[in-house]
């Protein structure tokens, strides 16, 4: 097996030995957690599946992998075919945004299992990359510059505190949001931005020590530590800010990066940002 098991992908060198092939397979699963119960509520099911690409995709990114294909597994009560294709339509939308081939699945009921108009999804990434690519963080250092992509909203992960909270207050996911037809619920809905094509763009251009693909919007990132001391932090809106250095200086707002300071390696705070990268 490749070394540093324990980041976002799994990594599994190509050959019958790891003397053998220049590239590892890098592997990853994951589902949509409770986001779930939002979808039963709304009714909105042609999206999801885009979630469901994402968080895979998404986390197997980090070492530098292009992702080659996705399988998922669907598991109900009975099945209601219309719902299924709309899970469906959205798991194949993920996977052309992520340029990867949907490989295959496993649809299975289970009667006594789930109630009436409920499911259960997860989902398989695999992916390649060079053992020369593999992107690990261990050569970040002091004077490093930290970058942050925004997201699209609370993603797949937080949503049992999201749903605790619009319990404990008068909204209701049908109430509209101020100055427009959304309502909260279909805002929460919204699906995982698929950072597959930009970030590989980003990491193309040389010089990406280290990533993380953070999916709790207040989250610690258990798998790159950086000393932040000294560390200068940016926000990067998109590419071309990336390839020209813009400063935002949005430190605190969405879309920000904080970080706890301290003079020993500390986890990453992060607001709103949804994908760290580290460059020279």
């Amino acid at each position: 097996m490749a070394p540093g098991i324990g980041g976002f992908g799994g990594l599994f060198p190509l050959g019958m030995d790891s003397l053998k092939g220049d590239s590892y397979l890098v592997a990853g699963t994951d589902g949509v957690g409770t986001k779930l119960k939002l979808a039963f509520e709304t009714g909105i099911h042609d999206t999801i599946g885009i979630d469901l690409v994402a968080m895979s995709v998404n986390d197997i990114v980090p070492s530098g992998a292009k992702p080659l294909f996705f399988l998922d597994y669907f598991a109900t009560s009975i099945l209601d075919v219309d719902l299924a294709e709309k899970v469906i339509k959205g798991i194949v939308d993920g996977c052309k945004q992520a340029d990867c081939a949907l490989l295959g699945g496993e649809t299975t009921e289970m009667l006594d299992f789930y109630s009436k108009g409920e499911y259960d999804i997860s989902g398989f990434a695999v992916g390649i990359v060079k053992k020369d690519s593999v992107i690990d963080g261990k050569s970040i250092a002091a004077g490093d510059v930290l970058f942050g992509l925004p997201s699209s909203g609370v993603h797949s992960n937080g949503f049992s505190l999201v749903r605790r909270v619009l319990a404990r207050s008068s909204l209701s996911s049908k109430d509209k949001l101020p100055g427009g037809a959304v309502t909260l619920g279909e805002a929460l809905m919204a699906p995982i931005i698929i950072y597959v094509k930009q970030v590989l763009e980003i990491i193309a251009k040389r010089g990406v020590k280290g990533i993380a693909h953070i999916t709790g919007f207040m989250a610690h990132s258990p798998f790159i530590q950086l000393n932040s001391e000294g560390w200068e932090h940016r926000r990067c809106r998109d590419e071309e800010d990336f390839q020209h250095g813009h400063r935002d200086g949005y430190h605190g707002k969405p879309g920000s990066i904080q970080a706890r300071y301290s003079k020993t390696p500390t986890h990453l705070r992060i607001a709103s940002a949804r994908w760290l990268w580290v460059k020279e």
